[in-house]
């Protein structure tokens, strides 16, 4: 059985749950053990050699160059990426749907240079980020 394409302004309730479950795993652990949460954070960000001031998360990675964090949530283990969960504690709000966290530095390990995008958009922009500002 095939999927059909989600188009723009076309959502799955999973999607909506997925990022309200995200929300919910990041402020639960800095409310539950902030100082703990942040070094552990802190423990796996560098500075980035490229010169362009992205701190990289590094840790677990995905294979496409993704950093990932693995948090355990009602008793299972939920992994999100990292840039992800920057975002969330960076502005406070939970992703709104219809929308992709984009790296303009194309740096995929960077938490720093984050905005948020229509996936129209950020697909139009995959690699090509040239004149976009961060």
């Amino acid at each position: 059985m095939s999927r059909k394409p989600v188009r723009e302004g076309q959502h799955r309730e999973g999607n909506a749950a997925r990022r309200r479950m995200e929300f919910e795993v990041v402020l639960r652990n800095v409310r539950e053990r902030r100082e703990a949460f942040i070094a552990r954070l802190q423990r796996h960000v560098v500075t980035a050699p490229d010169g362009a001031g992205c701190y990289e998360y590094r840790a677990a990675g995905d294979g496409r160059g993704y950093s990932k964090i693995s948090f355990r949530h009602r008793g299972r283990h939920v992994v999100i990426s990292a840039h992800r969960v920057f975002w969330i504690l960076m502005s406070g709000a939970q992703i709104p749907l219809g929308m992709e966290v984009d790296h303009p530095c194309c740096n995929r390990p960077c938490v720093r240079h984050l905005r948020l995008l229509p996936f129209a958009v950020n697909a139009r922009t995959k690699g090509d980020h040239v004149g976009i500002p961060f």
